[in-house]
């Protein structure tokens, strides 16, 4: 009966399903992949890689899951009858966030690429300003804390 915000709604589930190229599809992978990339001996997490096999496992048969829950919410939007009349409440307002939402979380699927190339570039200008030690450092600013460094050079970017 308001199909600009089951459109909407839809979009989002399908972005917290994974489905590409949606934003949360890109999120999911990063993770996942991450867990996979890092090297304990190196990076000093102190866990084996079992472990972190086993949490990108997990994490996917979590994504599994939530899929079939979305998926379902989907369903339910788009093939069931209302039980009621339903009556919009919040107007012009509430579809227009709803319909912004849903754009930009199709908009930052598709611009992964630059985004994940700022956040990449981001975090080594973090590194090289701390150098390659494990540990607490002392920061620009005066202020003392743990030291980061990037494991590994997977690259993400859609069509790479």
């Amino acid at each position: 009966s308001h199909p600009a915000i089951a459109a909407s709604l839809a979009v989002c589930l399908l972005s917290l399903t994974g489905v590409p190229p949606l934003a949360g599809f890109w999120g999911k992978l990063v993770v996942l992949a991450g867990a996979l990339e890092v090297d304990p001996a190196a990076s000093g997490v102190g866990v084996t890689r079992f472990w972190l096999i086993a949490l990108a496992v997990l994490g996917v048969l979590n994504a599994a899951v939530g899929a079939a829950y979305y998926l379902r919410v989907i369903a339910v939007i788009y093939f069931r009858l209302p039980l009621a009349e339903l009556r919009a409440e919040g107007g012009r307002a509430c579809r227009a966030v709803a319909l912004v939402c849903a754009l930009a979380v199709v908009g930052i699927g598709l611009a992964s690429g630059p985004l994940w190339n700022a956040s990449r570039d981001a975090a080594r200008s973090v590194t090289t300003a701390q150098g390659p030690s494990h540990g607490s450092t002392t920061h620009q600013d005066g202020r003392t804390g743990p030291s980061v460094q990037l494991v590994g050079s997977a690259d993400l970017r859609p069509g790479r």
